[in-house]
């Protein structure tokens, strides 16, 4: 019991002796960089094809006659 009361107090001095860990962040990436490429660009393209409405309307009267108004509006999508 005498030997393990001096033990102890020398592995708490020795425990607190150590040396601190500190943080040493890591170095920055290596970063390789370029010019930028100067360039013509062609600011429309010509397709083939054609084109046409996506939805339409058709409006006949159900009566003989001529239409003269339309009384409605299309409303956008």
């Amino acid at each position: 019991m005498k030997t393990t009361v001096p033990l102890l107090c020398i592995l708490v001095l020795l425990t607190g002796c150590q040396k601190e860990n500190t943080f040493q962040p890591p170095p920055p990436p290596e970063v390789t960089v370029s010019a930028p490429d100067v360039e013509d660009v062609t600011l429309y393209e010509v397709f083939p094809g054609r084109v046409e409405a996506r939805d339409s309307v058709r409006i006949v009267a159900r009566v003989p006659g001529v239409l003269q108004e339309i009384h409605f509006r299309t409303v956008p999508p």
